[in-house]
């Protein structure tokens, strides 16, 4: 599939990057290697990283117009650097893709966007993966597997969400207002918020690696944590999108509510007050 877009860019790749020097040359050569009937884009966004990786993607940048380098001079973590860098996402599709990861299918793109062009009503595209070790090793194979095929977010039969590196969004960044973006732009979040918004389209092909590196923010938590930090996310994107989805996320973060609701409800019967129980919220009377 060919497309008319007089030589402006279709996708923009954003690329994420805190101190990952050893590894960021590997995920920028992945995304130039992809073979596409339309011009991308590429953004860097460097969060402030002190160990040279603006200098490495610099050195690509000089050899390849299409690369636009972000540096930060102050860091602004890992929700407020990539929420920055969407405002200079201008293309009809967009990519986000942490410097530690990388794609393994020089026609990953082409596939997706020819996915997205012929179903207008899907928002969102994305496929399997492989998890593997900082060695190269496989850790996991076709890590996140849903079925392939169409989904809405209330006909999903899990609420496992399709990792970043293997995800291509269409553009419907304008819709979310600065205030919030910083929060919804969160993995889980973003993920369903751009659901909330149409369909996915997924493939079970596996086209892009997540590196196991334990070091960063996620691969560094342990499970107890990473459970802890999954409910919230889903507590809070229930709560954004109105409790329309409530079915579908309330089995998720029932823990976390139920800390939430012991703290909150043992100082109201100190109080001789009464709690009455909605389906969305709690009643204080």
């Amino acid at each position: 599939m060919n497309y008319s877009n007089k030589g402006e860019p279709l996708v923009t790749v954003v690329v994420t990057a805190y101190n990952q020097a050893d590894c960021i040359g590997r995920c920028l050569e992945s995304i130039q290697a992809q073979k596409t009937s339309f011009p991308i884009k590429i953004i860097v966004a460097d969060d402030a990283s002190t160990d040279g990786s603006a200098d490495i993607a610099r050195k690509y940048a000089m050899a390849d117009p299409r690369i636009e380098i972000l540096a930060r001079k102050h860091n602004l973590g890992a929700n407020g650097n990539p929420a920055e860098a969407f405002r200079h996402v201008k293309t009809k599709y967009f990519h986000i893709l942490e410097s530690d990861d990388y794609w393994i299918d020089e026609t990953k793109l082409q596939r997706q966007v020819d996915a997205l062009e012929a179903h207008p009503e899907c928002v969102v595209c994305g496929h399997s993966l492989e998890y593997r070790n900082p060695d190269g090793s496989l850790a996991m194979l076709k890590g996140r597997r849903l079925n392939p095929g169409e989904f809405r977010i209330d006909t999903l039969e899990t609420t496992q969400f399709v990792h970043r590196s293997a995800t291509l969004f269409r553009n419907l960044l304008d819709e979310i207002a600065d205030e919030d973006l910083a929060w919804v732009v969160r993995d889980v979040c973003f993920f369903y918020w751009m659901m909330s918004k149409g369909k996915i389209i997924y493939f079970d092909r596996p086209m892009s690696v997540y590196s196991v590196t334990g070091v960063g923010i996620w691969s560094s938590l342990g499970t107890r944590a990473r459970r802890e930090q999954l409910q919230d996310f889903y507590y809070h994107i229930d709560r954004f999108l109105d409790y329309k989805y409530t079915k579908k996320f309330r089995h998720q973060y029932l823990p976390h509510e139920g800390k939430k609701l012991f703290s909150f409800s043992l100082p109201c019967f100190r109080r001789g007050r009464r709690l009455m129980f909605s389906v969305s919220k709690l009643i204080v009377t």
